[in-house]
């Protein structure tokens, strides 16, 4: 793989090291117009996490890594009896071992944007059986938990991302990044 120059964005998604929101509204829109790119040629990525997502803050470079686990989306089930991804950032189901689509891609961007607003995620378990089972059946926290000044069209973006059943969320990658693209352009002119 080349040289990616910049940070993994898990390092902005700790409290007090937070970047902007309209720096990672962009963030978002471009990493989802590379997962429908992706997703266009039929792979699935798998592990989209704020640490597979290189960010130079100097230029606004950004790279998508960590394709090991990406599979072909016509053969996208999990091997019975491993689980492959990060459990934080993995759609319900993917923890499930059911086929996995653009859609929980798409579930995983949600909570990296959960992630890169708030330092948190909408789950915490202390192991892997107990955050899967909050994941499969308790309703993620509310964002504004962490942050109550995320603006409402952020908490609208982040929920329908994170819903439980693939149906409920974007219908698409390139259709999450221009909701969020809408979004940002709302909150550009509300602030100025």
């Amino acid at each position: 793989m080349d040289y990616a120059q910049g940070r993994p964005l898990s390092e902005f998604g700790k409290s007090g090291r937070l970047l902007p929101l309209p720096a990672v509204l962009e963030i978002i829109a471009r990493v989802a117009d590379a997962l429908a790119y992706a997703h266009s040629q039929k792979v699935v990525h798998r592990d989209i996490k704020p640490g597979n997502i290189i960010y130079n803050p100097n230029d606004g470079a950004i790279k998508i890594t960590d394709f090991g686990i990406a599979k072909i989306s016509d053969d996208s089930r999990t091997k019975t009896g491993s689980v492959m991804g990060s459990p934080l950032y993995m759609s319900p189901e993917q923890l499930k071992g059911q086929k996995v689509t653009g859609a929980s891609d798409i579930y995983s961007l949600g909570v990296t944007l959960y992630k890169l607003v708030s330092g948190e995620t909408p789950y915490q378990g202390d192991t892997l059986a107990n955050l899967t089972y909050q994941i499969l059946n308790k309703r993620p926290r509310s964002v504004r938990e962490f942050n109550a000044d995320i603006p409402n069209g952020v908490v609208r973006l982040i929920n329908k991302a994170i819903q439980r059943e693939p149906d409920k969320r974007f219908a698409s990658a390139a259709t999450m990044a221009e909701a969020v693209r809408r979004l940002a352009v709302r909150e550009a002119r509300e602030v100025s």
